[in-house]
């Protein structure tokens, strides 16, 4: 039990609130919720924004591309983390959270999985790095996105940006049957949302991290790298059994791909698969690094969304959804000719 001392915790959270006004327009709201809320820890954690504003209208709200929304600016806020641990023995572990803000009486919430996230680490000489790229959660009730240290006797101040939009297949329409939204319940729907950051000395963990930027290609497959953990900044006496065994299951949403895979232990699967289900022992700290290879079963160029989801010791602890470009060997369809005449034309 942690003995009580004249220190703070200090979470300040963060709304974001979207609320549709016609197809194409909304106002995007961000305002402090908690000037002063307090837990007992030795550390304390703060957070604060870079825009003194309390208000940002965002226009034009549709489904759009990432390329889309980083071309913008009014789809973003900045915060900062800033922390300082004042005992000798133990770290201070933080969390960046996303939480459901309040409702707004009369709408209906976007469905989480329509929404897509960066966050972007920026340094003290402005360099960004992009720690979470174009990522889909399937809630967003109290889902943790990023985890850091604030290491013993040591202060931390780390700037974040966080950048929010409508995946680019959202569907808009009055006469398709899949449709997401009809016209008025696009109009109507919105979407709230607290970012908080919380700390303390329990070990907090992102056990999979998939490698951000474009896709990569080895002999024309195109893979991404996922890096599968076990609590790597957990003290290894504080743990409460010597090994952990860590699942990665790899999916489609839909059935026009497979997957093969090669990993850092070793292991090489050139057999195609439309699932993957990968299982570690791990024994104390440890990282494997997964090369996933994403195949179009019609041998074509595309674009796929990729379903990640990470079990330890059975129980489920983080998922989400990653969209990627594939490649294929077929030059009539990555070309446009879907037909055999023109494609033997095309060829010759």
């Amino acid at each position: 039990m942690i003995k009580k001392r004249q220190i703070k915790l200090i979470i300040i959270t963060l709304m974001i609130a979207i609320s549709l006004i016609g197809a194409s327009y909304a106002y995007f709201n961000y305002y402090r919720i908690s000037e002063n809320s307090t837990d007992v820890i030795a550390g304390e954690i703060y957070l604060h924004f870079e825009d003194k504003t309390n208000s940002l209208s965002l226009t034009n709200v549709y489904p759009e591309t990432k390329e889309e929304a980083r071309s913008r600016t009014d789809n973003v806020i900045t915060f900062t983390v800033e922390g300082l641990s004042t005992v000798t023995n133990k770290d201070v572990y933080y969390e960046i959270l996303l939480n459901e803000g309040d409702e707004i009486s009369g709408k209906t919430r976007f469905n989480p999985e329509h929404l897509v996230f960066d966050l972007i680490e920026i340094d003290e000489d402005g360099n960004e790095t992009m720690i979470i790229d174009a990522v889909r959660y399937d809630s967003i009730d109290e889902r943790r996105i990023w985890v850091d240290t604030v290491n013993r006797s040591s202060t931390v101040s780390k700037t974040y940006k966080l950048r929010m939009w409508l995946d680019e297949d959202v569907l808009i329409s009055d006469t398709e049957d899949y449709a997401d939204y009809t016209t008025s319940e696009f109009e109507n729907s919105y979407v709230s949302l607290k970012v908080s950051v919380n700390g303390d000395f329990e070990n907090k963990n992102i056990p999979l991290t998939v490698e951000s930027g474009d896709t990569y290609v080895e002999n024309n497959n195109a893979y991404f790298i996922a890096s599968l953990s076990n609590n790597s900044t957990l003290n290894q006496l504080t743990r409460s059994s010597t090994s952990d065994t860590m699942t990665l299951e790899v999916t489609g949403t839909n059935s026009d791909i497979v997957f093969s895979y090669k990993d850092s232990e070793g292991n090489i699967v050139e057999e195609t698969s439309e699932t993957l289900s990968l299982t570690y022992v791990f024994n104390y700290d440890k990282t494997v690094e997964v090369q996933i290879f994403v195949i179009p079963k019609n041998d074509a160029n595309g674009v796929t969304d990729i379903s990640l989801k990470v079990t330890q010791n059975g129980e489920v602890v983080q998922n989400f959804i990653k969209r990627m470009n594939v490649y294929g060997n077929n030059f009539c369809l990555n070309n446009g000719f879907d037909k055999l005449y023109d494609c033997i034309l095309a060829s010759d």
